[in-house]
């Protein structure tokens, strides 16, 4: 894309691109550009514990930038910094550094450093290398491609699921593929191909027949996306598409005729995508995808789903808690995951805030948080006076309205996802943005000084020699994480076909890779997760108490590690170590789902004879859920603690009654029944206490 200030109104090349000759380091530093459009979002995500497309990410961004400093120790000419979003981008990767000196986990935010190192090697790369038209529509045509093949992997996936009549709630489990773990994750990707597709179609930015190809290349995608039923994805696509076109209204190229083709243009995309709905509709080809879009959007006006709605709201207000906690430089990269267990509670461990700005705010901080939003902001300025300095460049115009048109795609998605957490989202995000600060602002191409290269040497060996020994720490915990879920595959297989001696040995084996994975990269919870379900299954208990201990070390104060803490104590009737962690598990998750934990902590209060302390619980229980709701269990467990409070004898005879009326008489316990009806006779035969005074 040509220097908008030095562009002129018509089509011929700005002096810079008439002056540019292809350099062997070039060459290869574009390639690596295309490899990042095309070949990384294509690399299977495999293993939570496998980093491949991160180090793809990283690996490509860095050997492109290393073909680029050679070439300016050579003294070659490119596009120079300086560019008001250049220095906002540089200010927001400055944040990192503050953000990983002071993280609450250290091993994880210098992991994550690389990926903020990797974002910004790929902006000086499509900076750097990104210089004609070509150039810039050879980049779309490697997302769209790349996209084309995320799309029928995703249709494949959605036609099973309408062959075989699945329920809606494993939808997203369809529609997910090997390349993005959830169809939500490829949402945040293919949005901005799909929308940046659309506007080189309204705007006239292809000729012949690339026309009839992209229009084919986005029917697929376009489809994926609308069975998906983000209405995160929908709203990003209207809206983007929406501010492409005022933007394109600050020019005063566009005469009454271009407008005119323009909602022509409109008007005919219209009906393309109406026809594809109804046809697949009525050939069965698209399911029930029509009516699932429209009661998604519906679903937003019904107050009986407002919980499921406005879910996100609660998750939005404990991060802003938690940033509150952490105002300046955040809880730090990498460590969202493992801090906000203590703010907010989920059945699943909530690893990003789902939402960009806020995400901004509790890893970097409110430093952070203001850099991102001058680069918004910046970035919004070179749009606008990207466009009125390229008004009449039909060439250039529509690739640089697509451009903006994906970037307003993504910063729309930035208020209900995180896509700069993801490898494929965040590179192309920061490769749109070097081409948008290219044709946006005004930039010069001038050979780079020895000092400013050797400078920028000294700070890449420095940021990989931070990030490159925790990288090759997780890509070695790889290899035994793999034997162990092998392992652990293989013993479930003996179990089935009914083998449990062979299966505890292999459970057993499966141990030795877990601690081997878990001493090479001892940063999360994960692996000693892994462990202590492994211990329990096998019964070896205080050894699983060890290990999910280490769990709630790393990542402190979340649920799960809590109550199975708790419940490992109660099996080892270690009645009063338990109280402690079933305590901070119930203020963890206060919510009604947390029965069986409190129903314990009240069982480790009765137990040891603390019967004050066990009727609060046993009370508070029935009377959130009442007899014909609680655990049956939990009636005999009142009925003990009136019993030895001496207290309300008439009541423990109605629990009594509510459990024998819930309870099958084959499923009665009937021996406990039996002494609870003999400590109540033999109550009742007892002469009252007198009162004290």
């Amino acid at each position: 894309m040509a220097a908008a200030d030095d562009a002129p109104a018509g089509s011929q090349p700005p002096a810079d691109e008439q002056a540019f000759r292809a350099t062997p380091g070039w060459r290869v530093a574009y390639g690596c550009v295309l490899l990042l459009a095309f070949a990384m979002p294509l690399i299977e995500a495999g293993s939570p514990v496998l980093a491949v497309k991160h180090v793809a990410y990283l690996g490509l961004a860095l050997v492109g930038v290393a073909a680029l400093l050679l070439d300016a120790l050579k003294g070659a000419a490119s596009p120079a910094f300086g560019t008001p979003v250049d220095a906002a981008v540089a200010l927001y990767l400055a944040t990192a550094f503050p953000a990983v000196m002071l993280a609450n986990n250290p091993g994880m935010a210098r992991y994550e450093l690389g990926l903020t190192a990797a974002m910004g090697l790929s902006f000086v790369l499509a900076l750097k290398t990104v210089r004609t038209p070509r150039h810039v529509r050879l980049v779309f045509a490697a997302v769209l491609l790349a996209s084309v093949v995320i799309a029928f992997r995703g249709l494949s996936g959605y036609a099973r699921f309408v062959t075989e009549g699945a329920s809606e709630s494993s939808r997203s489990g369809y529609l997910s593929t090997e390349l993005f773990a959830h169809s939500y994750l490829a949402a945040q990707y293919l949005v901005m191909g799909f929308v940046g597709g659309v506007v080189l179609l309204l705007h006239g930015g292809l000729r012949g027949w690339r026309t009839g190809a992209v229009a084919l290349a986005l029917v697929p995608i376009g489809v994926y996306l609308f069975v998906i039923g983000s209405r995160g994805a929908y709203l990003a696509v209207v809206l983007a598409l929406g501010a492409s076109t005022l933007l394109l209204a600050g020019s005063t190229s566009k005469r009454e005729g271009d407008w005119a083709r323009l909602f022509g243009r409109i008007l005919l995309v219209l009906v393309i995508a109406a026809t594809i709905l109804v046809l697949g509709s009525i050939t069965g080809l698209l399911g029930g995808a029509p009516s699932y879009a429209l009661e998604r959007l519906l679903l937003f006006f019904d107050p009986a789903a407002s919980d499921f709605n406005f879910s996100r709201l609660d998750v939005w207000k404990h991060v802003l808690e938690m940033s509150a906690d952490h105002m300046l430089f955040g809880v730090g990269l990498g460590s969202f995951d493992t801090t906000f267990p203590s703010y907010h509670f989920s059945e699943r461990i909530i690893a990003h805030a789902h939402n960009q700005y806020l995400q901004v705010l509790a890893e970097r901080g409110l430093i952070g948080l203001v850099a991102f939003l001058f680069v918004l902001r910046y970035g919004l300025h070179a749009a606008r006076k990207g466009v009125r300095a390229l008004a009449g460049d039909r060439e250039r115009l529509p690739l640089f309205l697509a451009t903006a048109a994906a970037l307003t795609a993504a910063a729309i998605y930035f208020l209900f996802e995180t896509p700069l957490v993801w490898s494929e989202a965040s590179c192309l995000i920061v490769m749109l943005l070097a081409v948008l600060s290219r044709a946006g602002c005004t930039t010069r191409t001038r050979p780079t000084g020895l000092p400013a290269a050797t400078a920028a040497m000294i700070l890449l060996a420095g940021t990989l020699g931070l990030v490159v020994p925790v990288w090759a720490q997780y890509l070695r915990a790889s290899g035994p994480a793999g034997r162990h879920f092998a392992a652990v595959e293989t013993a479930f297989e003996a179990l089935a076909s009914g083998d449990r001696k062979g299966a505890r040995q292999l459970l057993a084996d499966a141990l030795i890779p877990l601690d081997e994975a878990d001493a090479i990269f001892p940063y999360k919870a994960d692996f000693a997760r892994m462990k202590a379900s492994v211990l329990s299954d096998l019964g070896r208990l205080e050894e699983a108490l060890v290990a999910n201990g280490v769990a709630d070390h790393r990542q402190p104060n979340t649920y799960q590690f809590l109550n199975a803490i708790g419940k490992l104590h109660m099996r080892l009737r270690q009645y009063d170590a338990a109280v402690e962690p079933l305590r901070r598990a119930i203020l963890a998750h206060r919510d009604i789902g947390s029965e069986d934990t409190y129903a314990s902590l009240g069982r480790a209060y009765l137990y040891l004879e603390r019967y004050e302390e066990a009727w609060i619980v046993f009370g508070d229980l029935i009377h959130q859920y009442y007899y014909h709701e609680v655990q049956p269990r939990v009636l005999l467990d009142a009925a003990d603690t009136l019993i030895g409070l001496d207290r309300n004898l008439q009541f423990v005879e109605l629990l009594l009654e509510w459990y024998l009326e819930r309870v099958p008489e084959e499923e009665l316990d009937a021996r406990r029944v039996e002494v609870i009806e003999q400590n109540l006779r033999g109550m009742r035969l007892r002469p009252k206490r007198p009162l004290e005074r």
